[in-house]
């Protein structure tokens, strides 16, 4: 394997680096939220335990493990980060270069270059 990472590019390993992160965030994620309460529903009564309100803390992670998913991968993978924050105009936009009125005429010639 650490011979196949020479053949890689920097940017290839940073993606990679950030697509493993998230993925094992992903693994965790359906474990605590969906696999879980379910689990305690089916075994407490078994033992005779009585949690009142598992069943409204379990329908409610099932309904927001959707949610989670796609903001997991905004987070973790740092071009999903900025095509939200481009698309959210939350950066700060780079200045327009301005064309100086002698370059302008240079280019269109003999012409008038109305502005």
């Amino acid at each position: 394997m650490r011979s196949s990472m020479c053949h890689f590019s920097a940017k290839s390993l940073e993606v990679n680096k950030q697509l493993f992160r998230m993925l094992c965030i992903q693994t965790v994620i359906p474990m605590v939220t969906m696999y879980t309460p379910m689990a305690l529903i089916v075994i407490l009564p078994i033992f005779g335990k009585d949690i009142p309100y598992l069943g409204n803390l379990t329908s409610s992670s099932l309904a927001v493990y959707p949610l989670i998913e796609p903001i997991i991968a905004i987070t973790c993978v740092a071009t999903f980060r900025r095509a939200i924050r481009d698309m959210c105009h939350c950066r700060k936009k780079r200045p327009m270069p301005t064309v100086s009125r002698s370059f302008l005429s240079k280019l269109s010639g003999p012409q008038q270059c109305i502005l």
